[in-house]
């Protein structure tokens, strides 16, 4: 909840920030073309030959219409401005959702607006919860050192080239806190990412929600077993 990601580190912002929620907005239209499983072509009518009888032509029976309008999405993010110089942006925060990390006009507009963040003087953070989908933070997968983990946090301060701080993170470990820039020499923001989580997970109440049983992404058997072993503990599963 990108509210509550908001509320947890508001009150350490000196009272000259201010953090709010902005939301980018765009529509999914259905698909135009598919390869279809049977093709209806036109060709040129033949004359109907001496001799044969009249072929009888099939109406097709009343059908209801329905429109298949666009879907329209909405992501929210976080931008941290300072609070007496209205559209002076210091530093924005991006929480990756699906759409971001598959093909598709959702991560086109991302990638454009990632694009223009690293080109710019604000601070750039971008949190990947997410194990399935395509690497999508700025950090190059190739540069990332060898290991295996499965959250990434990345951090790119205004005005640095091609370098960035990141935090990979596996599943058994514990989500990192992590820098936001401010201004100039005023010290980082500090945000707790696992507390984040966790309030998150206990305000919608999610260990009566989730299905455990089903993994939209699937895990290696050790930490299948590992990930069973800590639900069947906590009384969430059979």
């Amino acid at each position: 909840d990108v509210d509550i990601a908001v509320r947890q580190p508001q009150p350490q912002l000196d009272p000259r920030y201010i953090a709010s929620i902005e939301e980018r907005v765009y529509l999914i239209e259905p698909p135009s073309t598919r390869y279809p499983d049977v093709q209806v072509a036109r060709r040129k009518r033949r004359k109907p030959s001496e001799g044969r009888g009249l072929v009888t032509v099939l109406e097709a029976d009343p059908a209801i219409e329905i429109n298949f309008p666009a879907t329209e999405f909405r992501e929210s993010f976080i931008e941290i401005h300072l609070a007496r110089k209205p559209g002076t942006l210091v530093s924005v925060i991006e929480i990756l959702s699906p759409t971001n990390k598959n093909t598709g006009p959702g991560r086109d507009l991302y990638l454009e607006k990632q694009a223009e963040m690293l080109g710019s003087t604000a601070h750039f953070v971008e949190i990947d919860l997410l194990r399935a989908g395509r690497h999508t933070v700025a950090v190059p997968e190739n540069r990332m050192q060898p290991g295996r983990f499965e959250y990434l946090v990345c951090v790119h301060r205004g005005g640095w080239q091609n370098r960035f701080h990141v935090g990979p993170t596996p599943l058994r470990n514990r989500l990192p806190r992590f820098a936001v820039p401010l201004v100039g020499n005023d010290s980082d923001l500090t945000v707790d990412l696992q507390a984040i989580v966790n309030e998150c997970h206990n305000a919608g109440r999610f260990d009566e929600r989730l299905e455990y049983e089903r993994c939209p992404s699937p895990l290696s058997k050790r930490d299948a077993k590992w990930v069973d072993e800590i639900v069947r503990k906590a009384g969430l599963k059979d």
